[in-house]
């Protein structure tokens, strides 16, 4: 069963930027992973807001381990205190196709 989270973070006064270019540089990283099938980058004024959706949980850890991850947290720095992470269980009402994300 897939697994979704939504990781939201608020970047310290000034540092929004550093976190935008830290995604920037690891996002595509992310989309060649194994298991990965969204992982989109959404923000306000104040937050910056990932969704993530993954074939599994295996994948997920695997995911938090890897490169891509890395990279991003040494890119990152101290911009941003560690994400919320929300993991999500599906419950599809409605159209099949609009239901899940």
């Amino acid at each position: 069963m897939s697994v979704t989270i939504i990781a939201t973070t608020t970047p310290l006064e000034g540092r929004r930027q550093d976190i935008i270019d830290a995604l920037e540089a690891t996002v595509p990283l992310v989309h060649a992973e194994p298991g990965n099938e969204a992982y989109a980058v959404y923000t306000t004024k104040e937050t910056i807001v990932v969704i993530e959706k993954w074939t599994d949980m295996d994948s997920l850890k695997a995911h938090a381990e890897g490169e891509a991850a890395a990279k991003y947290k040494e890119l990152k720095g101290d911009a941003a205190p560690p994400a919320e992470i929300v993991f999500l269980r599906s419950a599809p009402i409605g159209d099949p196709a609009k239901a899940v994300i």
